[in-house]
């Protein structure tokens, strides 16, 4: 509980909510309880949301479905299965491939961002200036790496889990660079840079 607040007026109470890289403060009015603002922070960058309102009467063609002249249309599949170990696995093998062997500095919701500008930047360096195929080639790629993150959100904090891999490269030998205990297990999982799974006892772990 953040307490409460006057917020354009109006009395509103608060609430944080903190996941893994990400820091939410939720402001919602005293009496109707809807959202009055909502505060994201991630990293150094923090994103606000205000002066929302609700019921507001839009225009019917805000939700028509023909495609306006001059776009065209693009299909992206999606696995909606529950992330598995092996889509996180999945996620080190892609974003080395196209980082130089370099595994991401972060798991959190930087993680996106930090792939981005990372392949913008190899495109300008090399004097291209991204096309609308290759920013969708990005896009896939994320959207591809995205199940191995939502593995890693969706475990719960018994898992204990750790990321080390900020600065090591795929392939290194007995690098351990993600560990987690899976629930009900004694023993933890433990991700190696060259892609390795093995189990281990808590007194075996990574100092």
């Amino acid at each position: 509980s953040l307490g409460t607040q006057q917020i354009e007026g109006r009395e509103a109470v608060g609430y944080r909510v903190e996941k893994t890289g990400l820091n939410i403060a939720l402001w919602a009015d005293a009496k109707s309880l809807l959202p009055v603002q909502i505060e994201m922070t991630t990293g150094s960058s923090t994103f606000t949301m205000s002066h929302i309102v609700f019921d507001v009467d839009l225009d019917e063609s805000l939700f028509s479905l023909e495609i306006p002249a001059g776009y065209s249309v693009t299909t992206l599949e999606i696995d909606g299965s529950d992330p598995e170990e092996k889509d996180l696995i999945d996620l080190f093998r892609t974003w080395a491939e196209h980082a130089d062997g370099r595994l991401p500095s972060t798991l959190d919701a930087r993680g996106p961002g930090e792939f981005l500008s990372l392949q913008i930047k190899k495109m300008k360096e090399s004097g291209q200036e991204p096309s609308t195929e290759q920013t969708l080639g990005i896009q896939k790629t994320l959207m591809k790496m995205s199940r191995g993150g939502a593995f890693v959100q969706q475990l719960p904090s018994s898992s204990d889990w750790h990321y080390a891999g900020q600065d090591a490269r795929l392939g290194d030998t007995g690098k351990a660079i993600f560990w987690y205990r899976p629930t009900g297990s004694a023993t933890y999982r433990v991700i190696y840079a060259d892609l390795s799974v093995r189990d281990a006892a808590p007194e075996d772990l990574p100092k």
